[in-house]
């Protein structure tokens, strides 16, 4: 044994006796670029134990996929940050497209997630149950074909039907507008909460509102509901 073999030994031996030594774990890192239409995202892979995590995103991680056995994946931490993607698409959609794709090149075939979506306006607004409102699907459905686990497909269809179709009568007290349409028109609830969404001003009232607003339209909140979307 070399002198400098020795030195190494016994610092080793001295530092894990007194737990000092730091705990040791392989960790594998690979990346490579994916196309979301013509817009680049880079896709990384970190395997840390028997677990692999797909981060997409170069300036920070805009989604993770967990790999977990069977060919599943869970979906997490989908954000809009600046640096998703190597140009300036703005389009928070295309993160999600570009988990599908991340996991379809991972040979996932069922997609997970819990819907925690929030938009900030800068008041905290449940995007999901905000989108469900406005047109009858969720933000992630009207991306990919999930399927929601937490509601049978029957419940579901009855809550697309009452969002479509639920006068706005049901909610006209709880704000002071105008609006240049029959309020007992059936579907001018979605119509009325839309355009509100549209103008962008209403945060406020809809961050305040959304639970008094879904118990009125007969409809359950969508925040932390469970989805599925199978991988082809």
């Amino acid at each position: 044994m070399t002198v400098l073999e020795d030195i190494r030994r016994h610092w080793f031996l001295t530092h894990s006796q007194h737990g000092l030594f730091p705990k040791l774990e392989w960790v594998q890192r690979g990346g490579s670029v994916m196309y979301v239409g013509t817009h680049p995202i880079t896709i990384r892979h970190v395997k840390d134990g028997n677990t692999m995590f797909i981060h997409g995103g170069e300036a920070y991680p805009c989604f993770q996929l967990q790999l977990e056995p069977n060919n599943e994946a869970t979906l997490i931490s989908v954000k809009r940050k600046k640096g998703c993607f190597l140009d300036d698409n703005p389009e928070s959609r295309d993160i999600v497209r570009a988990a599908y794709k991340a996991a379809q090149k991972y040979g996932v075939r069922i997609m997970k997630l819990t819907d925690n979506s929030n938009i900030y306006c800068p008041d905290t607004v449940q995007l999901s149950s905000l989108s469900f409102l406005t047109t009858g699907q969720t933000w992630y459905e009207s991306i990919l074909p999930f399927v929601c686990k937490t509601h049978t497909p029957k419940s579901m269809e009855k809550y697309r039907e009452r969002a479509l179709t639920n006068p706005w009568r049901l909610c006209e007290d709880l704000i002071d507008i105008d609006v240049d349409i029959d309020i007992d028109e059936p579907g001018s609830a979605a119509r009325v909460l839309c355009a509100m969404k549209d103008a962008r001003t209403f945060c406020d009232f809809f961050s305040k509102n959304m639970a008094e607003i879904l118990v009125r339209s007969q409809i359950p909140p969508f925040y932390g509901s469970e989805w599925i979307c199978h991988v082809r």
